[in-house]
């Protein structure tokens, strides 16, 4: 009955604590996220936030989760669904409203002075916290009797040896005592001996948790792992049609400018026909590093098909689009190391660019107008840029 008494006394004190828990979990995470998410906002790669407050929304307490700039402007956020559902009243009493937790985010200078430069805000709702303790009330009921029944076992041991049996031994060495020749040195204190079990279960619980956290850290590297193969052309190492069209989506719909060039290499076809696959490997494979290093840290550039690229470059009027598009032309074309690889051969590209300079647009829009554009430029002759009409 006492250990019974004693896990719902347990009981009772977790309902209380489970949602200071949460945060404590939430902040734990946050501190180890604080120098990624400094980078993300310095560097404004709205990648990187995605993928860290993706990650911080794999808890199921968390519905909502933001990260502000310091002019208060969102670089990335995720809304999930939020319970309002009949629990919502008996979580409120017992955990309180819905928690938001918000953090500073600082930089740190060389001289060692730190200035805000964002902040992260997550939103906890407390009937999920309510309901998933619920879910785990038998367990931690049924782990909380056996834990009890094991302090109760292990006190009537160490009652037993320290004071029954010590109490038992007397009573016998009393027993056997002359009472015609009474010899006090015939009764001796009995030795007391201290188990150690509780030291070895403490060691084996630290090596489960060695082993969880070694656990943890391998499916968070295959996850990322996972994450990149996804999102990226195997190729190439450049992103991949299914993350250039879910990561332009949002640029377009957020940035009130920016533009989009596709890219063409030239009878790519005959490339592969002549001199191989393993040499249309290289060609593509240089195509999109010589690409790559023209282009900014905030632009995305992908792999959408055999032979074609995709640019999208953000805050970029249609002018300084097509002269970006022409020095990457020039670049490939006068590459002496790719032409000697080919023989007679020289690499050339057509492009295709289209703009955006309204507050509302559609990436499909941008990508038809950018292949009507592409197109035209392959009929005239090939290795040239040419505009949308609608640019």
């Amino acid at each position: 009955m006492s250990f019974i008494i004693f896990t719902m006394i347990q009981w009772t004190w977790d309902i209380h604590h489970y949602s200071d828990n949460v945060v404590e979990k939430i902040d734990e995470i946050l501190t180890v996220i604080d120098e990624p998410t400094a980078r993300a906002i310095e560097q404004y790669d709205e990648s990187l936030a995605y993928s860290i407050v993706s990650g911080v929304t794999i808890h199921s307490e968390v519905y909502r989760v933001q990260i502000f700039d310091s002019d208060d402007i969102i670089l990335a956020q995720i809304l999930q669904y939020q319970r309002n559902g009949k629990l919502r009243k008996a979580a409120d009493f017992f955990l309180g409203p819905n928690k938001v937790y918000k953090r500073e985010i600082r930089s740190i200078d060389e001289n060692g002075r730190g200035s805000r430069i964002g902040y992260f805000v997550v939103y906890i709702d407390t009937e999920t916290s309510f309901i998933t303790f619920l879910e785990r009330i038998w367990f931690v009921f049924l782990i909380g009797l056996i834990r009890n029944a094991i302090l109760a076992f292990c006190l009537s041991i160490i009652l037993y040896q320290r004071i029954t049996k010590p109490l038992v031994s007397l009573s016998r060495k009393v027993s056997h005592i002359d009472l015609d020749d009474p010899r006090p040195d015939a009764i001796h204190p009995p030795r007391s001996h201290t188990a150690n079990e509780i030291g070895l279960l403490y060691d084996q619980i630290k090596l489960l948790l060695q082993r969880l956290k070694q656990y943890s850290n391998k499916r968070d590297t295959k996850e990322s792992t996972l994450r990149q193969i996804a999102n990226t052309d195997p190729l190439t190492g450049v992103f991949n049609r299914r993350f250039f069209e879910e990561k332009g989506k949002q640029i377009v719909q957020r940035k009130s400018e920016c533009a989009l060039i596709l890219f063409d290499i030239d009878h790519f076809k005959s490339v592969n026909d002549t001199l191989g696959h393993d040499v249309g490997d290289f060609v593509i494979k240089f195509v999109a590093s010589t690409i790559s290093e023209c282009l900014r840290d905030e632009d995305v550039l992908a792999r959408i098909g055999g032979e074609e690229f995709a640019v999208l470059l953000p805050n970029n009027s249609i002018n300084t689009a097509v002269t970006v598009a022409d020095r990457i032309r020039l670049k490939i074309k006068n590459n002496s190391q790719a032409q000697t690889a080919l023989g007679e051969r020289v690499i050339t590209i057509s492009g295709g660019v289209s703009h955006k300079a309204r507050e509302k647009g559609e990436l499909s829009a941008l990508l038809k107008s950018a292949d009507q554009a592409l197109y035209r430029a392959k009929q005239s002759g090939r290795d040239q840029i040419h505009c949308s009409d609608e640019s």
